[in-house]
């Protein structure tokens, strides 16, 4: 007796099926070929973001400032891959939208920090502010500091972009107390933060 053998349970096909419902679960979940353990958070918001781009960038588009890679519709720090990539003539090179935000000085948020108890504790608390804007990097490349300077009485951050300043003035509430404020804009894509503590 011969049996019949379902064409679709041929080793072949459930292969081919179980290689398509791999790639559809990392596509859903949002995870790097370049970063496999690491999630990918969207960083591009073209419809606020003036200095992000309405046409999408070629794939591994590179950075000549500050050395990121575009990437599956992101942008990434990655070295090794940079130095691979910078040499070949078919790659496009560009200034990203952070470094571009710096050349213009075009800030997105401004973090005002005032009361004896930074200038006592200055150094620790530039160490924490660094901290942050290194955390949110390893995220979102686009998300820096652009300038750091003292103006009478405040200490004055700019930001590339409103999350990183949101997240300067929590870290410095979770860390030191003291006041913190927000005020947004209109469009919620600018804010100013500001810090206080005397003592």
């Amino acid at each position: 007796m011969t049996r019949k053998t379902n064409p679709s349970k041929s080793p072949r096909n459930i292969k081919k099926r179980v290689v398509k419902k791999t790639s559809k679960t990392v596509n859903k979940k949002g995870y790097s070929p370049l970063h496999p353990k690491k999630k990918i958070r969207a960083n591009l918001a073209p419809a606020t973001d003036p200095y992000i781009s309405k046409e999408q960038l070629k794939d591994y588009t590179i950075c000549t400032k500050c050395h990121i890679v575009y990437h599956l519709n992101r942008w990434f720090i990655d070295k090794n891959l940079y130095n691979a990539l910078k040499n070949n003539r078919t790659i496009k090179k560009i200034l990203c939208p952070a470094c571009k935000k710096i050349k213009d000085n075009y800030a997105m948020g401004v973090v005002s920090i005032k009361g004896g108890f930074f200038f006592d504790h200055k150094e620790e608390i530039l160490s924490l502010i660094k901290h942050e804007e290194l955390r949110a990097m390893d995220t979102n490349p686009l998300e820096r500091i652009m300038k750091k300077r003292k103006d009478k009485e405040n200490y004055i951050i700019t930001t590339t972009s409103e999350k990183l300043a949101q997240k300067i003035g929590r870290a410095l509430h979770r860390a030191y107390k003291g006041e913190v404020r927000y005020s947004w804009s209109d469009n919620n894509k600018f804010v100013r933060v500001f810090w206080e503590r005397e003592k």
